[in-house]
């Protein structure tokens, strides 16, 4: 006895004609709730968490809102972490598993697509379609426009540029944009990560930037105070812009190369 529809699906398998009708079947069946969802007027937010729960056939965390018009074509592929944000028009194509994690924010007009067909003209004829999973990590931010192909994980704090096609996986702390979407540079670790999620925020801060606010302040005040004590400079009081315009300036560079 061959695969059911839910297990050809979670094991990436073509889905061949012997399985294409209870896959529109589904497909139908999500099309009929979304639209319910997409047009029902509601009153309130529990209305529409309501409504989206009953598409995805699960429970809503913390305060994870997805905002109408979306679409999908399954539903139950979909899992949304804590306080998640979906905004305006967009279309997750659930063939495989879409797993967006905590904070992250889904700009309007995103695409994530699962679905895979051949690439042989005469196979796409008979409508075999797969699905590889996107993972999507916490807190990241994925701007207007961006489509993820099949098979892309994003990672933990990334930002993807408005735009851009991720073609391939990205790591932690990165940002992306383009067409395909490269990486434009990998994000320092703010000074507002929250402390519960990064207990050692501070002291990652400074492994990875290669310095500290405090020592950094020191060392521009002390080379303030050589300068006003130079000959050419005794008898001038430096405008205090001096100072904090030296501190802005040695504020991205590494300990060992402010003066």
């Amino acid at each position: 006895m061959g695969r059911s529809l839910m297990e050809a699906l979670d094991a990436g398998e073509w889905i061949g004609p012997e399985l294409n009708g209870e896959y529109m079947e589904k497909i139908i069946d999500c099309t009929v709730k979304i639209q319910k969802y997409n047009t029902t007027a509601m009153t309130s937010r529990e209305e529409m968490v309501s409504a989206f729960e009953d598409v995805t056939g699960r429970k809503t965390i913390g305060s994870t809102i997805v905002v109408f018009p979306f679409r999908c074509d399954f539903g139950f592929n979909i899992f949304l972490g804590k306080d998640v944000l979906v905004n305006y028009n967009c279309t997750f194509l659930d063939s495989a598993c879409i797993t967006i994690g905590d904070y992250t924010k889904i700009g309007p007009d995103c695409h994530l697509v699962t679905a895979i067909h051949p690439m042989d003209h005469m196979e796409r004829r008979t409508r075999i379609v797969r699905g590889e999973p996107i993972t999507i990590g916490d807190d990241c931010w994925i701007g207007a426009n961006v489509t993820v192909l099949p098979g892309v994980t994003i990672g933990d704090r990334c930002v993807i540029g408005a735009g851009s096609v991720v073609t391939k996986d990205v790591p932690d702390d990165s940002v992306y944009a383009g067409n395909p979407a490269r990486s434009i540079r990998r994000r320092k670790f703010s000074i507002y990560t929250r402390n519960h999620d990064r207990p050692n925020a501070d002291t990652d801060m400074i492994r990875m930037g290669k310095r500290s606010w405090r020592y950094s302040y020191q060392k521009d005040l002390a080379s303030l105070l050589s300068q006003i004590e130079r000959p050419q400079n005794r008898g001038r009081i430096p405008s205090p812009w001096t100072f904090f315009g030296t501190v802005h300036r040695n504020a991205a560079k590494p300990l060992d190369t402010i003066p």
